[in-house]
């Protein structure tokens, strides 16, 4: 079998060829990048190569006896493959390499609306798929055979107890290596009211780094942008405020970029993330961007532990496990009885899949193993390309790998709703800006009442939601997007799921598969 490459479709991310290795990178992996060289005898010494890169990228080896695939632990630059016709089709678009006769796959579609993402390495089309994150997948040339491997896994045990020092040591490196890779080239920091962004702009002041532009976005006088405002101005950054209003949201929505964005972030499995996009629109027009201007949000999931079932019981069984991360992850829509049985089962097989058979003992770890190759860095990929949308590179410097492994080494009480994470920010990040965070605190009953909570049974949930709406009624929403928007939402489902079906259908229609359009 012949490999059929077809890469470049990044909007602002070029590809380079050395040899026999093709790789994509963000700012701080290029250098390593370049000096990987291709002379891995076996994918185990790949993968102990890409063990000490930092920062984001996905490579393409084109071997004599078989195509490597790898991606980084966020798999930050989807990428895609398939095998038919006696092809090796990759790429970095999944409609580049779809069958001529693209057959649909029910449960992926019932996943999608679910959760706004398809899990496992699939699309919404059979046969095609995705590198997942921390992943080496090689395709023999002889026969089309596939074999995937782990480079890295988000598997932690629990068992250490983290250092606020140890991590603000961790950090201190991957921003220092992060301002000598951008050069003093122009970074914009997305900066909302909340802990992640905060860093980020503490960081690079602690660094030295003086080239940033802050910008923030929504409704006007929300809380976020106060925040930002105190944020900016403590650490003498420049602050641009772009107003989301009812008038914002339908020029976005009527003009082309929505579509434009839409498409662009799709690729087979995703649903793009809107917030961002009508900000960085303005920031372009009003000449804010510089060329080769540098994004670096502040994204991080591994820091957060949600689940108040950790606390109680030495186990889970895989029902119990599947019917959590189902309530956790695929709550966009409510779904028909039969295929939220069916996207149930995929999930069992999900969790129990990889040569790894499910331990009831150690159901958290690989509850959080998914959620991070699901949920997290499907959302951040979802975010991501609305700056390459604009032909803005980005980076993570929360997903570089030397971050990752920290966050491994965790107690659940430290995990649990950021405990330890509010912890370090207050003795490390906000006496640079002159705010206060609380530190989470739970008693056994508040955990109990809060794991109550979620075995309430759903016609009681949204009656509940019922009253509080007359008792206390919703605060308008911080983007200012309910009169453009709100419309599109309907009861049962979210904004992200109605996305989801305007994507999915604007990509059957193209395919002539469906004469319907969505209502969006």
């Amino acid at each position: 079998m012949n490999l059929h490459c077809k890469l470049g479709a990044n909007k602002a991310f070029p590809w380079h060829e050395e040899g026999s290795l093709s790789f994509i990178c963000s700012p701080l992996a290029f250098a390593q990048m370049s000096q990987l060289g291709v002379g891995f005898s076996s994918s185990e010494s790949l993968g102990e190569a890409l063990r000490d890169v930092k920062g984001c990228f996905s490579l393409v080896l084109d071997r004599a006896d078989s195509v490597v695939l790898a991606a980084d632990i966020a798999a930050g630059f989807p990428l895609y493959y398939s095998v038919f016709d006696g092809k090796i089709n990759v790429s970095d678009d999944a409609m580049l390499i779809l069958p001529e006769n693209p057959k649909i796959g029910r449960i992926e579609t019932s996943e999608y609306l679910a959760s706004t993402f398809v899990s496992g390495g699939d699309t919404l089309v059979e046969g095609v798929h995705y590198v997942k994150p921390g992943e080496i997948v090689s395709i023999a040339k002889q026969d089309g055979s596939v074999d995937v491997e782990n480079w890295w896994l988000f598997d932690p045990d629990f068992s250490h107890e983290a250092q606020a020092g140890e991590y603000d040591a961790i950090l201190l490196d991957v921003f220092r290596d992060l301002a000598r890779a951008l050069d003093g080239r122009q970074v914009l920091i997305p900066l909302s009211g909340g802990l992640d962004s905060r860093t980020v702009a503490v960081m690079l002041h602690r660094v030295g780094y003086e080239n940033v532009v802050c910008f923030s976005y929504g409704r006007r006088g929300n809380f976020e942008t106060e925040t930002a405002r105190k944020v900016a101005q403590a650490l003498g950054y420049e602050l641009h405020y772009i107003e989301y209003s009812t008038d914002a949201w339908l020029e976005f929505r009527r003009g082309p970029d929505w579509d434009g964005f839409l498409s662009y972030a799709f690729q087979g499995c995703r649903t793009g993330c809107i917030q961002p996009t009508i900000a960085m629109k303005e920031l372009v027009r009003r000449g804010v961007v510089d060329q080769g201007a540098v994004v670096v949000p502040g994204h991080i999931s591994y820091d957060s532990l949600v689940l108040e079932d950790a606390f109680f019981g030495k186990g889970l069984s895989l029902r119990k496990a599947v019917n959590l991360f189902c309530e956790y992850e695929c709550s966009q829509c409510a779904l028909p009885f039969e295929e939220k049985i069916e996207v149930k089962s995929k999930i069992a097989r999900v969790f129990d899949q990889e040569g790894k058979p499910y331990d009831e003992g150690s159901w958290l770890t690989r509850f959080q193993e998914l959620d991070w190759r699901g949920t997290q860095t499907a959302f951040y990929n979802h975010d991501v390309r609305n700056y390459e949308y604009f032909e803005c590179q980005w980076e993570l410097p929360f997903w570089d790998i030397r971050v990752a492994n920290f966050w491994k080494r965790t107690t659940v009480e430290q995990a649990y709703m950021r405990s330890f994470y509010h912890e370090y920010c207050e003795r490390y990040i906000n006496p640079f800006v002159g705010l206060h965070t609380e530190v989470p605190s739970f008693s056994p009953l508040d955990i109990r009442l809060r794991l109550a909570k979620h075995h309430v049974p759903g016609l009681v949930k949204r009656l509940g939601r019922r009253v509080m709406d007359v008792v206390k009624p919703p605060v308008p929403h911080p983007l200012g997007c309910e009169g453009a928007l709100g419309d599109l939402v309907v009861d049962g489902q979210t904004l992200n799921a109605r996305i989801s079906e305007y994507s999915l259908k604007r990509f059957l229609t193209e395919r002539n598969e469906s004469d319907e359009r969505s209502p969006l």
